[in-house]
């Protein structure tokens, strides 16, 4: 990250490993309960506790950043296209905004191609109308989602990805943009699944969908729900 002026602060300095930490707790979460192991509550809090520190540091950040948005800007620049997932900015009604360089090389889609479209680009047709209905229900009510879906690189091939959808709100609370996040998840997942998503561009027939998971995170009216699963997510038939 090109940003010499960032190299002496001792706020930013601070969060990398307080991240790294966080990730791999949550990391050894999310594999425990694949093997279904019982996953004991310290295992939760040391999530948690790793989750608060970084929240704290990240507001000392914010504040450090109060008197230089110039700096600020060029930050959140480079850490949007450095980022190792995939980004993805939308207005309310579910509008591709911006997507970054780690979303161009999973999905195979130029940085200008998705924009003004709807995630519906990447539907791979495997979820029908209904999870798509519960996962934007989910969202709108708890302001976040997360969990596999599978979707589809613009050369055909369909890949398993975990997906966290963030809502971002305007100084009155309402809803602004959008963000969500992803990474390949087939491989990990079940080689078999990875060895079908290579075979299906050619056969042009995709197997049953083998996971698609939701999980949790403030209010929000259902009408922007039922909107924006519309414009986001696959129309029967």
């Amino acid at each position: 990250m090109d940003v010499p002026e960032l190299l002496d602060m001792p706020e930013l300095n601070a969060i990398g490993p307080v991240h790294e930490e966080m990730h791999l707790a949550a990391r050894n979460l999310l594999l425990m309960s694949r093997d279904g192991l019982d996953i004991p509550a310290e295992e939760y809090d040391r999530l948690s506790n790793f989750t608060q520190e970084l929240r704290r540091q990240l507001g000392e950040l914010s504040n450090r950043f109060k008197g230089d948005l110039g700096l600020a800007s060029r930050l959140m620049g480079k850490v949007f296209e450095s980022a190792s997932e995939g980004v993805i900015i939308t207005d309310p009604e579910a509008t591709i905004l911006n997507v970054n360089r780690a979303f161009t090389q999973v999905t195979g889609y130029r940085p200008e191609e998705p924009l003004g479209k709807t995630p519906h680009l990447l539907s791979s047709g495997r979820q029908d109308q209904a999870f798509y209905q519960d996962m934007w229900n989910t969202f709108i009510e708890q302001g976040q989602w997360q969990g596999n879906i599978w979707n589809r690189r613009k050369d055909g091939a369909s890949y398993l990805e975990h997906l966290s959808i963030v809502a971002v709100r305007d100084e009155h609370g309402r809803p602004y943009r959008m963000v969500g996040t992803n990474s390949d998840n087939t491989a990990r997942k079940n080689p078999e699944d990875a060895l079908f998503a290579e075979k299906e561009r050619a056969q042009g027939t995709p197997h049953p969908i083998r996971d698609a998971g939701t999980t949790n995170g403030r209010p929000e009216q259902r009408r922007v729900g039922r909107e924006v699963s519309q414009r986001a997510g696959p129309r029967p038939g």
